[in-house]
């Protein structure tokens, strides 16, 4: 509520709900003719929270501990949950979600020293989603978040070889 009224209290009618859809996922405070012009122009998928908002999160996070030179127990004392309480904020949604506990991880293998692993990271969260909530497991936004993810971790070295005749920067994104 409070983003909410700052956000409100700073912009016009529809700056505001255009902001507040793009930082939280919820466009119901979208005038309906506006929406419908987002739509038709095949851009309203903007407004729904995505893993890369979480990731983006976690690195502003981490890149500010590492500059203030935060204690590492201290970083994963303070970044997860903040990274679950943006996610709280926009519904829980399985994207959000499943970035938040794979970055949590990817975290938890840095301060610990050990060697991140992306499918083990993805079936963490998979694992720890389908505990809370199984009836996930027949949404389209967990089958679609958690299947590209994993097809990106299992078919990227392979991807990126087919590429090999372009840069190797360009081919490995």
């Amino acid at each position: 509520m409070y983003l909410r009224d700052g956000l409100k209290e700073g912009l016009d009618k529809d700056e505001f709900s255009v902001a507040y859809a793009l930082i939280c996922g919820n466009s119901l405070f979208m005038d309906e003719d506006l929406l419908t012009n987002f739509r038709n122009t095949g851009i309203a998928h903007i407004f729904a929270v995505s893993g890369l908002h979480i990731g983006f999160l976690s690195a502003v996070l981490n890149f500010v501990c590492d500059k203030l030179k935060t204690r590492r127990i201290i970083k994963f004392l303070a970044i997860p949950p903040t990274l679950f309480f943006y996610s709280g904020i926009c519904g829980f949604t399985a994207s959000s979600v499943r970035a938040a506990i794979m970055a949590t991880v990817m975290l938890f293998a840095k301060i610990t020293g050990r060697k991140y692993d992306g499918l083990s990271s993805v079936s963490i969260a998979a694992i720890i989603v389908l505990a809370i909530f199984p009836s996930q497991l027949f949404c389209v936004g967990f089958q679609l978040s958690f299947g590209i993810v994993l097809g990106i971790i299992v078919l990227a070295k392979r991807i990126s070889r087919l590429l090999r005749f372009l840069p190797r920067k360009l081919a490995d994104s």
